[in-house]
């Protein structure tokens, strides 16, 4: 209570002594705990909050009055705050669902590529195939193409198992009743943001009777020629670059004869690959039959000036004339020479050879093959003296999926690996180590294969060429709009020109006379 001035006169008035008044502070703190929470984060299997207290404890300032010689205290309150940081750890369970496991799957894929680069190539797939899905296992089913042919003997085998219900979820090279036992790719294309022009492509062997797309490409299967630069040194010539013709190449290849070392200027292939009788067809249009007539055609070019029948005579003579390229004897005799120090018996690989047939399906084997023993060159193939042309023999070849891969309950997995053959993984390394060029366009002007050799700059160029103006195998061989009697009239080719003309040094005219003759009665058989 307080005192007034006149309070005090009268108090002093009577004698009394004016009171003192005392005041002291007796301090009582006020704290306020402020929280600064630190997260300890634990990751466990569910979410666990610790709560935190929240402290705040007043302390009060009490001021005390005291009045002397009167007892009498006159207390103040006066709070006043404090603040106290203090750390609190807060401790958060987190809780993070484990991915969930995909049931294990096994695929099975079939090919002829047995051995060497071809071999290695499906090694580094499957295993690159399960790093990427280790879920998935891949196995390679190797089937050896017997019969001289994977028309003949690998397919065989497959269609087999097909009929069956059985076989392997993914084949390679393989064409048959497209629509009865090969996956719709459609989808799956489309989800990979890829279309048809974004390949080497040709409907033979990936396009069903109804347009609906049941493969995708194994590779680009394209020729062109090689030569020793070895040799090339050592003779002094000098290897022609794109537009030449076939005298060009006649007269370079006698250039490189040399009797008394073994060597030949020019190896003639008798097959059909790589410049061999398909490639003569091909430059001169003569399409090797007519579905719609069930007629052997072989012998009739369609090309101005076309003709088909000397552009193969003119092939045979290489070696059964010629003397620029080796006949069947003599093509024993260079592989048992002694100056074949290289142990292979492949013709060009032994060092003995100028030129040879080139195919982009297999760069990488002859590579292995020659081991860096002497460095090649690739060259464009020769203009046709008749109609002009250079002759390619293209193919797609394809990787299909098995339509049982559905009720096996791998088809995804089973259509993934088709499409990995193309992707980042596979198609670089195709590109570098060339069992097959890629047939994923948007990487042909890689370094990979520009600089593969000598001279392989020129694939993107000539494989362009070819698309355009090639002709593609599959029009005739197993394509889906090839005639139903088509193996009759393969091997009766490969009967009539490899093996009597090409090889056994029979007529090359009387050969394709009776090509086209039984050729046509084959066609028409009823099987």
């Amino acid at each position: 209570m307080g005192v007034s001035a006149a309070g005090v006169a009268a108090l002093a008035a009577c004698g009394e002594a004016e009171p003192q008044i005392i005041t002291k502070e007796v301090p009582v703190e006020t704290t306020v705990i402020k929280e600064v929470p630190v997260e300890t984060i634990v990751t466990r299997t569910e979410v666990k909050e610790v709560p935190v207290e929240r402290i705040v404890t007043q302390e009060k300032i009490v001021t005390q009055q005291v009045e002397v010689p009167v007892e009498r205290v006159v207390t103040e309150i006066v709070e006043r705050e404090k603040v106290v940081e203090k750390v609190v750890t807060k401790e958060v369970e987190v809780m993070v669902e484990a991915p969930m496991q995909k049931a294990p799957v096994r695929l099975e894929f079939s090919t002829d590529w047995g051995s060497g680069v071809r071999a290695a190539t499906h090694k580094f797939m499957a295993e690159q195939y399960n790093k990427v899905n280790p879920h998935v296992t891949v196995d390679i089913l190797i089937i050896s193409g017997s019969g001289g042919s994977t028309a003949v003997g690998y397919s065989g085998i497959l269609t087999n198992l097909l009929v069956a219900g059985s076989g392997p979820e993914l084949m390679s090279e393989l064409w048959w009743n497209a629509d009865l036992y090969n996956l719709d790719l459609e989808p799956h294309m489309q989800r990979e943001g890829l279309t048809k022009d974004d390949f080497w492509w040709h409907d033979g062997y990936l396009v069903d009777k109804d347009g609906v797309t049941r493969g995708v490409p194994y590779g680009v299967y394209v020729g062109a020629m090689m030569a020793n630069l070895s040799l090339v040194e050592r003779f002094g010539v000098t290897i022609p670059d794109k537009d030449y013709s076939f005298d060009e190449l006649r007269d370079l290849g006698a250039q490189m004869r040399d009797p008394e070392t073994n060597v030949w200027g020019f190896e003639r292939q008798t097959y059909s690959w790589n410049q061999g009788f398909a490639e003569r067809f091909a430059s001169e249009g003569a399409k090797w039959y007519d579905t719609a007539t069930e007629t052997s055609t072989a012998s009739i070019a369609t090309q101005p000036g076309g003709n088909s029948v000397e552009a193969f005579a003119d092939w045979w003579k290489l070696a059964w004339e010629d003397g620029v390229s080796p006949n069947t004897d003599e093509v024993q005799a260079t592989l048992e020479s002694p100056a074949n120090t290289s142990g292979s018996n492949n013709l060009f690989a032994t060092g003995l050879i100028g030129m040879s047939g080139f195919g982009y399906n297999s760069g990488g084997g002859i590579k292995n093959r020659i081991g860096g023993r002497f460095d090649f060159h690739v060259f464009w193939p020769y203009q046709s003296p008749y109609s002009g042309l250079r002759g390619y023999h293209n193919e797609t070849n394809n990787i299909v999926v098995n339509r049982a891969a559905e009720e096996r309950g791998n088809a995804e997995e089973a259509a993934g690996l088709a499409f990995f053959w193309h992707g980042d993984i596979m198609a670089p390394y195709l590109a570098e180590f060339q069992p097959v060029v890629p047939a994923v366009k948007n990487i042909w002007n890689s370094e990979f294969i520009t600089k593969f050799a000598s001279g392989t700059d020129n694939f993107p160029d000539l494989a362009a060429e070819a698309e355009q103006v090639g002709q593609f195998r599959e029009n005739w061989v197993r394509g889906t709009h090839s005639h139903p009697n088509w193996l009759e009239w393969f091997r009766l080719s490969r009967a009539k020109l490899t093996d009597r003309a090409l090889v056994g040094g029979e007529s090359p005219y009387q050969m394709m006379e009776e090509l086209d003759a039984e050729g046509t009665e084959a066609l028409r058989r009823e099987i």
